[in-house]
């Protein structure tokens, strides 16, 4: 069985922006937040996840964002976003594909 699905994530989401959220002397280093996914059909056993980054923008221009896959369940997962500091504008597109083949 193999599921595809995409999520965009907008960072200045309460939920997520409080997860990312840099203090004022906070200058070096990178948070994560993360974004739960929920499978339209369950998995047999938890399956292969692979998670990309098919769209990302900042007002800044350029950024760096890392995205994985956490907690992968038979029924789903958690998206996992981590950024600096200095990228806690963005808004992204995560596209997901979890396969048992």
């Amino acid at each position: 069985m193999t599921i595809t699905g995409s999520r965009t994530i907008n960072l200045q989401h309460p939920s997520i922006k409080e997860e990312l959220k840099f203090g004022i002397l906070e200058f070096a280093g990178k948070k994560s937040a993360k974004v739960p996914v929920v499978f339209e059909s369950a998995f047999p056993v938890p399956p292969s996840v692979l998670v990309s980054l098919s769209g990302v923008w900042n007002r800044q221009g350029s950024s760096i964002c890392e995205l994985t896959a956490a907690n992968i369940t038979v029924e789903g997962f958690d998206i996992v976003v981590t950024i600096g500091p200095e990228d806690s504008n963005l808004s992204l597109t995560a596209s997901w594909l979890a396969t048992n083949a």
